[in-house]
């Protein structure tokens, strides 16, 4: 049986597309866990954690997958076997109609008695489901959010409720990954959940499988934040381990200190920034920054760097990396997402061995995205007011920040680590605009 990377990857966006979890290339270690759990309580088939990395690209292995893989891959995706997923595209043979008794009153009664079966049960079944959803929809759904302090790790506490009695059961989804859910006590109206990312998080209150109402939690920042990505806690750095006078680095030397192989299994080096400077609106923002991707070998020869403008409503996630892995690449703007396989984000694609600029600039009823001053995508500005209230830089492996500037028009509203400026009266907390 041939192995077909087209089929492969097809196989991959399936259970991308269930599980749910953002972009693969973001996943982190616990994501993998969990899914090799799904898979074995669906499949009854044991796929390793070491082994869903390698077929998600986060190892580096020449092999190809296993039939074994490919066959529990299948069949968590919804497939017999692999093969089954490989004849997919094939067009399904129809099933033999039943022969009716060649009797034409008999056949006029049995059809008479479908017929008006089928049309009691369509009666039936849109009756209730019409007052099901319109019981549903009547009911009043509230989701709050206190902040307990502005330290990381950081407490919340979520107050919601209903105005009506209800059976349904009620769930509360932390942020994107809805491996981040937890079910929740109707009547107590309250839940506490620990964030260990700075960040703006959109929260879900959930029942019936549907989203009652959302709602974004801002996790500030005092100054910048340094982590290194970790399950279930990340590594937070001291300041004076990643912040320099001209710049944010971290270096793979740093890395070892704390056991991470970086050509192996490297892990995402993150800077923040968030909550620090006034809110900027969308469709006036100018913001433009230098970064360093720091160890371009093993696993980490892709490059990925992620830079995240963070909004009131959630997140603007850009992607960079070596130009032969751009179809792995994940833009998302807020609920919209752009994947590399299916959208040109050749762009995106640099060498980020030497210190690249990149920007974000709105213009009239776009966003636009620059590369060295150079345009590479660009997509419509919605309506909507949004404001931009942080940046994080994310390095799967290390990378450093310079450079760092939010405008609007000829007003600078923030900015740290410029070439020509003056040192900060704040050091560690960037520049803001008076």
């Amino acid at each position: 049986m041939g192995y077909n990377e087209d089929k492969i990857q097809e196989c991959k966006a399936c259970i991308e597309k269930y599980l749910n979890w953002g972009d693969s290339t973001l996943w982190s270690t616990r994501d993998f866990e969990s899914l090799s759990n799904q898979i074995f309580e669906k499949t009854k088939v044991s796929l390793s954690v070491s082994t869903l990395r390698r077929v998600w690209g986060h190892s580096l292995y020449d092999n190809k997958p296993s039939i074994t893989t490919l066959d529990a891959l299948a069949s968590f995706a919804g497939y017999d076997n692999w093969r089954s997923f490989q004849q997919s595209s094939s067009p399904e043979v129809s099933e033999q109609e039943p022969v009716l008794p060649n009797n034409k009153k008999f056949k006029k009664q049995y059809l008479i008695t479908i017929i008006a079966c089928i049309l009691l049960g369509t009666i039936c079944f849109f009756s209730w489901n019409y007052y099901s959803t319109n019981k549903k929809a009547s009911i009043h759904y509230t989701l709050d959010v206190v902040r307990t302090s502005n330290n990381i790790p950081s407490t919340v506490i979520f107050k919601y409720g209903q105005d009506e009695q209800s059976d349904d059961v009620l769930y509360i989804q932390k942020n994107w990954d809805s491996t981040k859910t937890e079910k929740v006590n109707p009547h107590t109206r309250t839940h506490t959940a620990t964030y260990y990312e700075p960040g703006v998080h959109i929260a879900k209150l959930i029942t019936g499988g549907r989203v009652v109402k959302e709602k974004a939690v801002l996790i500030p920042t005092k100054g910048w934040v340094g982590l290194i990505a970790n399950d279930p806690v990340p590594i937070y750095l001291k300041q004076e381990d990643f912040y320099r006078d001209s710049l944010l680095t971290v270096s793979e030397p740093q890395l070892r200190t704390f056991g991470i192989n970086t050509s192996a299994q490297p892990r995402f080096t993150q800077f923040y920034n968030v909550g620090n400077f006034a809110p900027i609106p969308l469709k006036e923002l100018n913001f433009s920054s230098m970064i360093k991707h720091g160890y371009p070998n093993g696993a980490s020869s892709c490059q990925f760097t992620y830079v995240m403008l963070y909004t009131d409503q959630g997140i603007i996630t850009v992607p960079f990396s070596q130009k032969g892995c751009v179809g792995k690449l994940s833009l998302v703007n807020h609920q919209q997402l752009f994947r590399g396989r299916d959208t040109d984000l050749s762009g995106f694609g640099t060498d980020l061995s030497h210190w690249t600029k990149i920007s974000v600039s709105a213009n009239a009823d776009k966003l636009i995205f620059r590369i060295n001053e150079k345009e590479i995508f660009s997509f419509p500005l919605t309506k909507q007011p949004i404001h931009i209230v942080g940046v994080g830089y994310f390095f799967l492996g290390t990378g450093s920040v310079k450079d760092v500037q939010f405008s609007v028009g000829a007003k600078n509203v923030f900015s740290d680590f410029l070439v020509n400026s003056t040192p900060l009266s704040i050091p560690k907390k960037g520049q803001q605009s008076e």
